[in-house]
């Protein structure tokens, strides 16, 4: 086995792995939890949308949810501040050129609800109001939801929803180049898509027996429906990952499907045994890594532990190889051939090749890591509201990143070619109403 020691050997190890091997692609992998329950049974149809046309608003509307200034650098060093609203998330488009902002101010009015479309030095382009769920297609175009509103008997405004969570209302098109959003045939589903990067998005919905389906929808064209959960794309576009879950109530997991895209085809099926909620392809689509959790043996009464096993699929030949971590946590890849794993408890960062092998270890900030999609750039942080800490692995150096306030909401975001990282934090405060979730942009 070879080692390396200190933090010069593991971030020289890792750049001179990017370098040599390129192309890394996010992956997520947290222990088992119990995720919320989904509706029980399906939805109705969405009303069939017909063709209009949005002319946004002024950029900073008064009293809109971004009364923030945009584009302004806050005290801490090489941050800039986007938007900021009761809450918020963001979207890099594919070529990380611009930002998608979805700003809320939950029980007030739908035009207090907004999407911003913003370049990554803050300048807002445009402010869309009474729109929800901005999706890229791809570099150029986007995809927002005009939801139905109603209000309550106190006055407050919510998104209408039906009985089996299905979403109402219908889905518009919009461009950098034009100012108007046009209504397109794509249906709401449960409000969930994914989308490739390359025009085409994968739409959820839940079926008649509250079973979990899934459509690709792209340049005006709607699949059929096919059974399980879109769980993740390949950096190409052009393989789609399904999870089939099993049972009923709040249980997301189970076995794992990939399909070819165009065509849906299947490519690859997990053993009927397999319980996941998620998955990732490699840099190149040709892998998938997907975990699987091994309780430890215990005396009764005991707190359960388990141990982390990396299953890699080569989907040329169908073969299944098991890599185990050396604690239970997270993992992504960073090039098609390693693996980074973090352990949850000790913030140990180890790199492994697919045999296994640590090729080194590390301390870090924490348990949590993702990754650009061009094997740049990694991102590790702690989740947890009280550790703000982020670490930058990028090249040859692996830095502290303070963020200017606690993570909240959606997780950090990083760019494809790991130029930028995106996060939603709130400021401390005593107040009884909070602070506002106010979106942050870092050039890395």
């Amino acid at each position: 086995m070879t080692s390396y020691g200190g933090r010069a050997g593991f971030v020289a190890l890792i750049a001179a792995l990017v370098i040599a091997c390129g192309g890394t692609a996010p992956s997520t992998s947290p222990p088992p939890t119990t995720p919320s329950e989904p509706p029980s049974s399906g939805p109705t149809s969405a009303p069939a949308p017909t063709p209009t046309s949005s002319t946004p608003t002024s950029s900073d509307p008064s009293g809109s949810p971004s009364a923030e200034p945009t584009g302004t650098p806050i005290p801490q060093e090489g941050w800039v501040q986007l938007a900021a609203a009761s809450d918020a998330s963001a979207v890099w488009a594919p070529d990380a050129a611009h930002i998608l902002v979805e700003l809320a101010e939950p029980g007030e009015a739908p035009e207090r609800q907004q999407v911003q479309l913003i370049r990554r030095d803050g300048t807002v382009v445009r402010t869309y109001d009474e729109l929800a769920n901005p999706i890229w297609l791809d570099a150029q175009r986007f995809v927002v939801y005009r939801l139905e509103w109603v209000q309550d008997s106190t006055g407050a405004w919510y998104a209408l929803t039906g009985p089996n969570g299905e979403v109402g209302g219908d889905a518009l098109q919009g461009e950098l180049a034009s100012d108007a959003l046009v209504a397109i045939d794509m249906p709401l589903g449960s409000g969930v898509a994914y989308s490739n990067g390359h025009g085409s998005l994968a739409v959820e919905r839940f079926g008649p027996n509250g079973e979990r389906e899934t459509a690709v929808w792209s340049e005006g064209s709607l699949t059929e429906w096919l059974n399980g959960s879109s769980v993740s794309w390949s950096a190409a576009g052009d393989r789609l990952a399904l999870v089939h879950p099993q049972g009923s109530g709040p249980a997301q997991e189970g076995p794992l499907e990939v399909v070819a895209w165009p065509g849906l085809a299947t490519v690859w099926e997990s053993a009927p045994e397999v319980s996941v909620s998620v998955a990732e392809f490699d840099t190149t689509g040709t892998k998938l890594a997907f975990p699987e959790f091994v309780e430890r043996p215990r005396v009764p009464r005991q707190v359960p532990e388990f141990d982390l096993i990396v299953n890699v699929v080569d989907l040329s030949t169908g073969t299944v190889s098991p890599v185990p971590a050396p604690e239970n946590g997270d993992f992504a890849w960073i090039t098609d051939d390693r693996l980074l794993t973090v352990g949850f408890q000790s913030l140990q960062a180890s790199v492994l090749d697919l045999s296994g092998e640590i090729l080194v270890q590390e301390s870090v900030a924490g348990p949590n890591v993702i990754a650009s999609a061009d094997g740049q750039t990694a991102l590790l942080y702690d989740a947890e509201l009280d550790e703000p800490q982020m670490q930058i692995l990028r090249g040859d150096e692996l830095t502290l990143l303070e963020s200017p306030g606690l993570i909240t909401g959606q997780a950090p975001q990083m760019a494809r070619d790991g130029t930028g990282v995106l996060v939603v934090v709130r400021a401390e405060t005593s107040s009884p109403t909070g602070s506002p979730a106010t979106v942050l942009l870092h050039n890395l």
